[in-house]
């Protein structure tokens, strides 16, 4: 991760999506661990011993582990999306190419869409659009 003050929309975006990578395989790996009915589990630990190689034990334990590790990951999934919710009101002004490349490149917005979150006329975000991609105003002439 980058350093707070130079964290761009675009890296708080790419650690978003690295954060929901994360929860997707933890709970592809939450499935894949047995599921332990309570009863099963009196009757399997009664018969068992209590050692580390139990395997009832370890998959209750990893379960366990699994939730607070889950929780950490959402809550830093909702510090990003807030930061980019208060970056992209901050940048409407200053910056609104960058806004408007953010929304259609990675959000993958509609043009209706982004007009009405930047509140300009579909045009002007197309124009600010190839701005962001680095086409002179020049080049948007058709005459």
């Amino acid at each position: 991760m980058s350093n707070i003050k130079t964290l761009t929309i675009f890296e708080a975006y790419k650690e978003i999506k690295r954060i929901e990578r994360k929860i997707d395989l933890i709970k592809t790996l939450r499935e894949t661990t047995g599921e332990l009915s309570s009863s099963k589990l009196k009757e399997d630990t009664v018969q068992l011993s209590f050692i580390s190689n139990d395997a009832i034990l370890n998959a209750v334990s990893k379960k366990d582990g699994y939730k607070e590790v889950l929780q950490q990951l959402y809550k830093a999934k909702a510090g990003y999306e807030k930061y980019i919710a208060d970056e992209i009101e901050d940048r409407k002004i200053t910056d609104p190419q960058i806004v408007v490349g953010y929304l259609r490149d990675y959000k993958r917005e509609k043009w209706d869409k982004i007009s009405r979150i930047m509140k300009y006329d579909k045009r002007q975000c197309h124009r600010l659009y190839d701005e962001y991609k680095g086409k002179t105003p020049q080049d948007n002439c058709t005459f």
